[in-house]
C-alpha cells in the first residue's frame, strides 16, 4: 500500500489525545468508606468488569476516529509493488484531433474542442514539472515533435484551433507511438482526444490499429493509452453545409460562360425550404437565390458565369441556415481562366482538296468561328502541321518552339519512331495533353510500343488491334451505333440528353482497342496476370455493345486520350453531325486545365510555376517573391527548382495551413523604375467528410478502443481516476472513509449505552436481630 497525500498521514498520531486523556482521568475518583458496602461487592464486581470493558472500547473507538480521518485524507491507495506518484517521472503524449468536426456545437453552444481543451488543461495541470509532454496534432503530423514542459504545453493547448481536414485516427496513434519511441522517461502514456466521428472510426481505420497496439505494448514498460471522446453521442448532429463546388471542365476560357454548381447536402430532420444561397467571385456578390432542401438529403445551386480577364479567380458559396458547423456554411472554389486552348494537330495525310485531310474536319470543329468568317473569338487556337514525310518530331518541335501548345493531336500519323514517342511522352508528363485519332494505315506496333522518358515508360491506354467492319460498303456494313460515358462530366454538362447525343452517329468500322489486362484471347499469359496499369483509365466513348471507341488515362501530369475512329469522316458519321463541335471543343478545354490545379486541401503542400506569373519558367533573378495566406500577414518566399525539369522553377508552400485564398505575387518594375505586380491565388479547403458529423455509435467506438487496446472515456474525470489506479493501484480512502463514520456512531451508542444506570437495584436484606 502507498500514499498519495504521505504527509496527511502525520494526523493519525492525533489517537494520542483521547489516550491521554483516558490516561489522566482514570484515577480521579473518590473512596467512601460505608459499612454495608461488602453486601455489593458481587454487584460492584460484575459491572466493574462491564464498565471496564465498555470504557476499552469506547478508548479503542475514540482513537481509530482521528487514525481514520488522516489515513482517508492522505488517499492511500493498494499497488502491491508499484511506484509511488512522483517517483517516477512520466513521458505523456496528447494525440488532439483538430479537425472541423471537432468546432460542432452542442445544445449549451460549446463545440467539441472546447470540451477537449478544458479536458487537456486539467489532466496537463495534474502533471508533474518533471514529466514531459508532447503535443500531436492531427493537422501536424509530418512536422517535428517537440517535448515540452507542463506550463509550455498549457500555452499551446490554449491556442489551438479546430480547422484542419479529416484526421487519421490510425496515422495520429502511430505519431505517438513514434514519438514516445523517443522519449526520455520509462513511463509513458499516451491520451487521444477526438470526437469519434462516424466518418473517422471506419473499418479501414479500425484494421490499421492492431499494428500500432503492439507497438505500445511492447514498450518496457509497456504504454498506457486513454481516448477522451469529447463529441456528442447522438447518432445524427444537425448540419447544413456546402458539400462541394464543380465546374463543368477544369479550365475556362476567357470571356466564355462556364457552368458552376454548388452541391448543398442537408443533413437534419427539418425541411429547408427558404436557403439563401450566395455566389460571389473574387470577392465581389454576383448573384444571389433561394432554394430548398429536403431532409436528410441534397440539392444543387447553380451559376452560369463568364470571366474577362485570365488568371486563377477564386469562386465563393455561402448559404444561410442555423445549425450546429457554421463554418461549413461557406466554400471557396478556385478556378483557372485562360486567354484561349492552343492545340497542335499533326496531319497524318495532308491533302488540298476541301475535306480530305485527316485534320479538315478537327480544324473547323476546333475553330468555328475563325472558318465562318465571324468577329468572334475562338475558344480554341489550332496550328497544322503535316505528319506523312521527314521527321514529324523536328516540326513539331519547331512549332513548340514559336508558341506554347497545350494539347497535341496525332489524326492518322501512319509510323512513330523512338524519339518521337520520347519526345510526346516527355510533353504528356510535364503536363500536356495527348490525343490520338486512328486510320485504315496505322502501323499498330509503332503505337503499341513502349513511349519512354527519361524516368519512366508508358503506353497508351490500350493495344490496336485489327480494324473491324467494312468503311467502303456503308449501306450493307454497318457495324454499330455510338453512346458516350454519361459519367464523363465535361460531355454530359454540353448535352441535354447525353444518353441520347449519339443516336444517329452511325459507326462503319473502328480498331479493336484491347486494354492492358483484360482476359481475352488476344492477351498474353503474363498480360492477363497483370491488372490494368493506370487506375485513372477511363471510357470517354464506346459503341452501343459496349466495345471501347474512346479511352483516357494519365501520363505524369498529363493526360493521353486514344479513340478508335479516325478524325475523318470515313469510318463514321460522327465528325458529319453537330454534336461532333461541342464533344471536341469541351474536350480540348477539359484537357487543358491539367497543370497544377489551383485547388487543395488544408494541410496538402502548394505548388505554383513561375512560369503561370506571367515569366518563363527560369526564376527571374530581378524579381521578388511573396505569399500572403489568409488572414495572414504578407511574407517572402523563395522559388525552388523543379525535379526532373532543368531550368524549371516554382513557388512551394510547405502546408496549407488554414481555409481560404492564398496569394502569390512576383515584383518586379518596368523601364521607369515603376513597382510591377503580377498575382496568381490558390485555394485551400477541408474535405467535406468533416461536415459528416455522426456519432460512430457505441458499438464501433469500443471496437475502436479494444483494438487499440485503450481505455474510453467520455469525461475527464474517468480517465484521470483510471490512469490512477492503472499506474499506482487502486484508491482505497473511500471505505476508510466508510469505517470513519461507523466508527463515529459506535463511538456515540458507547458514551450513551455507558451513562445509562441500571433501571433497578439489587435487593439487600437487613438482618433485624429479634428481641
Amino acid at each position: 500500500m502507498t500514499l498519495l497525500n504521505g504527509l496527511l498521514a502525520l494526523g493519525a498520531l492525533a489517537f494520542t489525545i483521547p489516550l491521554a486523556i483516558h490516561l489522566l482521568f482514570r484515577s480521579r475518583f473518590k473512596t467512601v468508606q460505608w459499612g454495608a458496602m461488602h453486601l455489593l461487592d458481587a454487584v460492584v464486581r460484575t459491572n466493574q468488569r462491564r464498565l471496564q470493558l465498555t470504557e476499552l472500547l469506547l478508548l479503542l473507538v475514540r482513537c481509530a476516529i482521528p487514525v481514520l480521518l488522516a489515513l482517508a485524507l492522505a488517499r492511500p491507495l493498494l499497488t502491491g509493488f508499484r511506484a509511488l506518484p512522483g517517483d517516477t517521472a512520466t513521458s505523456v503524449v496528447i494525440a488532439i484531433d483538430d479537425s472541423r468536426s471537432m468546432n460542432s456545437t452542442d445544445e449549451s453552444g460549446q463545440t467539441a474542442m472546447q470540451r477537449g481543451i478544458a479536458a487537456m488543461k486539467e489532466y496537463v495541470g495534474g502533471l508533474s514539472r518533471r514529466d514531459e509532454v508532447m503535443l500531436i496534432r492531427s493537422s501536424e503530423l509530418g512536422l517535428p515533435v517537440s517535448m515540452m514542459g507542463r506550463d509550455d504545453a498549457l500555452r499551446e493547448i490554449s491556442e489551438i484551433t479546430p480547422v484542419a481536414s479529416a484526421a487519421r485516427l490510425d496515422a495520429l496513434v502511430q505519431s505517438s507511438a513514434t514519438a514516445l519511441a523517443e522519449s526520455a522517461h520509462a513511463q509513458r502514456r499516451v491520451m487521444l482526444v477526438t470526437d469519434l466521428r462516424a466518418s473517422d472510426v471506419t473499418d479501414a481505420v479500425i484494421d490499421g490499429l492492431a499494428a500500432q497496439s503492439r507497438i505500445l505494448s511492447a514498450m518496457e514498460p509497456a504504454a498506457a493509452i486513454a481516448v477522451l471522446d469529447v463529441g456528442e453521442q447522438n447518432d445524427s448532429t444537425d448540419n447544413l453545409f456546402v458539400e462541394a463546388i464543380v465546374a463543368d471542365s477544369q479550365v475556362a476560357v476567357k470571356g466564355r460562360e462556364v457552368r458552376l454548381v454548388a452541391r448543398i447536402r442537408n443533413d437534419t430532420e427539418r425541411f429547408g425550404n427558404d436557403v439563401a444561397v450566395t455566389w460571389w467571385v473574387d470577392g465581389l456578390q454576383v448573384e444571389s437565390q433561394r432554394i430548398a432542401v429536403q431532409p436528410r438529403t441534397g440539392t444543387a445551386a447553380r451559376l452560369t458565369h463568364s470571366f474577362e480577364v485570365s488568371g486563377v479567380h477564386d469562386v465563393r458559396v455561402t448559404i444561410e441556415w442555423p445549425d450546429s458547423l457554421l463554418a461549413d456554411n461557406q466554400r471557396q472554389f478556385a478556378i483557372r481562366v485562360i486567354e484561349r486552348v492552343q492545340v497542335l494537330i499533326v496531319d497524318g495525310e495532308p491533302s488540298g482538296e476541301p475535306l480530305q485531310s485527316e485534320s479538315d474536319f478537327l480544324a473547323i470543329a476546333l475553330s468555328p468561328f475563325g472558318f465562318g468568317g465571324s468577329t468572334l473569338p475562338d475558344s480554341v487556337q489550332s496550328r497544322t502541321i503535316p505528319g506523312d514525310q521527314g521527321d514529324p518530331g523536328q516540326r513539331i518541335d519547331a512549332a513548340l518552339q514559336e508558341s506554347t501548345a497545350d494539347i497535341i493531336i496525332l489524326a492518322g500519323v501512319k509510323q512513330l519512331s523512338d524519339s518521337l514517342r520520347s519526345q510526346l511522352a516527355g510533353f504528356v508528363e510535364r503536363g500536356g495533353s495527348l490525343v490520338v485519332f486512328d486510320g485504315d494505315q496505322l502501323a499498330s506496333d509503332d503505337y503499341n510500343a513502349p513511349w519512354l522518358t527519361k524516368d519512366a515508360s508508358y503506353e497508351l491506354p490500350a493495344m490496336l488491334g485489327s480494324v473491324l467492319g467494312n468503311a467502303k460498303q456503308r449501306e450493307s456494313a454497318r457495324v454499330s451505333k455510338a453512346r458516350i460515358n454519361a459519367q464523363y462530366a465535361p460531355w454530359s454538362s454540353v448535352l441535354p440528353q447525353p444518353t441520347m447525343a449519339l443516336d444517329d452517329v452511325e459507326i462503319y468500322a473502328f480498331r479493336e482497342l484491347t486494354t492492358r489486362g483484360d482476359d481475352d484471347e488476344n492477351d498474353s499469359a503474363a498480360n492477363r496476370q497483370q491488372p490494368p496499369r493506370d487506375s485513372e483509365r477511363m471510357t470517354l466513348l464506346e459503341t452501343s455493345e459496349g466495345r471501347p471507341l474512346g479511352l483516357s488515362t494519365r501520363w505524369g501530369r498529363g493526360r493521353v486520350v486514344q479513340f478508335a475512329i479516325p478524325a475523318d469522316g470515313d469510318w463514321t458519321t460522327l465528325p458529319l453531325r453537330g454534336v461532333f463541335l461541342p464533344l471536341l471543343q469541351q474536350l480540348m478545354i477539359d484537357l487543358a486545365g491539367n497543370m497544377e490545379t489551383p485547388n487543395v486541401l488544408v494541410g496538402e503542400t502548394i505548388r505554383v510555376p513561375i512560369s503561370e506569373l506571367g515569366q518563363p519558367a527560369e526564376v527571374n533573378v530581378a524579381a521578388s517573391y511573396t505569399v500572403e495566406p489568409p488572414l495572414q500577414k504578407e511574407r517572402p518566399i523563395q522559388p525552388s527548382l523543379v525535379v526532373g525539369q532543368a531550368g524549371a522553377a516554382q513557388l512551394v508552400e510547405n502546408t496549407a495551413s488554414g481555409v481560404g485564398v492564398y496569394k502569390f505575387r512576383e515584383w518586379t518594375k518596368d523601364g521607369a523604375g515603376e513597382a510591377v505586380m503580377r498575382t496568381t491565388r490558390r485555394v485551400a479547403e477541408i474535405d467535406a467528410i468533416e461536415s459528416q458529423l455522426r456519432a460512430a455509435g457505441s458499438a464501433r467506438t469500443s471496437a475502436f478502443a479494444t483494438r487499440l487496446g485503450a481505455s474510453l472515456h467520455t469525461d475527464i474525470d474517468s480517465l484521470v481516476n483510471a490512469e490512477t489506479v492503472n499506474r499506482y493501484g487502486r484508491e482505497i480512502w473511500r471505505w476508510l472513509l466508510a469505517l470513519l463514520l461507523l466508527a463515529m456512531v459506535l463511538e456515540l451508542f458507547l458514551q450513551q449505552r455507558r451513562l445509562i444506570r441500571p433501571r433497578t437495584l439489587p435487593a439487600v436484606r437487613t438482618m433485624v436481630p429479634s428481641s
